[in-house]
Formats: C-alpha cells, structure tokens, sequence
C-alpha cells in the first residue's frame, strides 16, 4: 500500500478536502437512467460529469475567467466574497475545481451566502472505502471541525460517502462563524469526485432538498 497524501484547499465558504490516496482496488461502473432535472434549472456539462443548479444560482466554471453579472457586483459589494471568488477562480483554472455556484439571496440573519463546489482529482488507484477512511480522519484531526456524520450514500449511480459537519470559519474581522457543510465523495474510473455544500446552521434543514436535488441530477459521462 503507498504512503497517504493529503491535500486540503480552504476557500471563504467553500471547503473542498481531497485525499490522494495510492492503493490498489476495481472501480464499480454507475448504471443509471437520465437525470430528472426540475424546470427551470440550469444544466451543466463539465469533463466527465454533468449536472444542474437551481435557476437563482450563479456558476463559475473553468470557462468563466471574468466574474459577471450577479457575481461581479456581490464581489464588489464583499470584500471577503471577492477573495473567496477570486481563489475560486484560481482553483478552477488549475483544475481543482470544475464548477463553483453561489446562491445569491444571502441569509436573512448573517448576510452570508451558500455555495457549491466540485473538486475532481486522480484517485490514484484507490477504493472508495479508503478515501472514506483517510478523509474522516483528516476531518477528525481538524479543530475547526465538529459534530461529524459519516454514512454512505449514492452519487450518480455509484457508491458514495455522505459527511455532514460543523466548520468554523474566521471572517476578516478574526470573528469565527459556523459553516454548515455537506459533502459527498465518489469514485468514478480513475479519478476521485467530492461535492460540497456550504450554508448557515439555521439554513440546514429548508436548504437540504434543494441540495438533494442537485446530487440526484449529477451524471457521470464517457
């Protein structure tokens, strides 16, 4: 079994934790109908993947080299969002994340706003329950961390690990705000999928089917 490598990218809002894990074991295939996507949303088509977001939401993708519409002026208008946008921007044109989306309607009681990210990395060989592994115990070992759930879930018709937890984030005035997260990690041929989620604790429960509906519309494409 190779040696364990960790590498871990934190945005303002955005969490995306990747283990590249080197190991041996098969990849199962995803069977699987056409997504149902809701009227309305917008659809997606990245390298390997497609999906689709709800209509008020805005994407970034490794497409997007200038912020526009709804996403300039909030950048303009936040200067930490700005940061977290422009280290966004960086990571997808690296090819760490493929797409990023952001719900512009902010929290009604923090004024922060809920986004969404796919990070895509080689898995290097290894089996899902290895990633599921190394990841939660990276999670573990982080003190900005709590209140861990890990379970198993299905990703466009593959196995996946579903992780919920607490995040506390450090604003720019050095005040710490907790970050809902949710995540789901996926293995798909050879390379290693992990979908976040982020909003406000009090978000969690009106924003979990929306967040649901996302996941069930992701395929997996040659």
């Amino acid at each position: 079994m190779g040696r364990t490598m960790f590498h871990v990218k934190q945005f303002l809002w955005i969490v995306v934790c990747i283990v590249c894990f080197t190991a041996c074991g098969g990849v199962p295939q995803p069977t699987l109908t056409a997504a149902a996507i809701p009227a309305g949303w917008q659809p997606l088509a990245q390298t390997g993947f497609s999906l689709a977001m709800p209509p008020t939401w805005e994407v970034l993708s490794p497409e997007d080299a200038d912020l526009s519409g709804g996403l300039a002026a909030a950048a303009q208008a936040n200067a930490p969002l700005g940061e977290a946008l422009s280290q966004a921007q960086a990571s997808l044109a690296a090819g760490q994340l493929r797409v990023v989306a952001y719900d512009l309607n902010p929290d009604a009681e923090t004024d922060a706003l809920t986004n969404f990210s796919v990070g895509v990395l080689p898995a290097e060989g290894a089996t899902l329950a290895q990633l599921r592994t190394a990841n939660l115990a990276q999670l573990r070992g982080m003190a900005q961390v709590a209140d861990i759930a890990d379970q198993a879930a299905v990703v466009g018709g593959l196995p996946a690990a579903q992780w919920r937890y607490t995040l506390q984030v450090n604003a720019a005035d050095g005040v710490a705000s907790p970050r809902a997260i949710v995540q789901y990690l996926v293995v798909q041929r050879t390379e290693q999928y992990l979908l976040t989620f982020s909003s406000t604790p009090s978000s969690t429960t009106t924003l979990a089917p929306v967040f649901q509906q996302v996941v069930d519309t992701l395929r997996f494409t040659e």
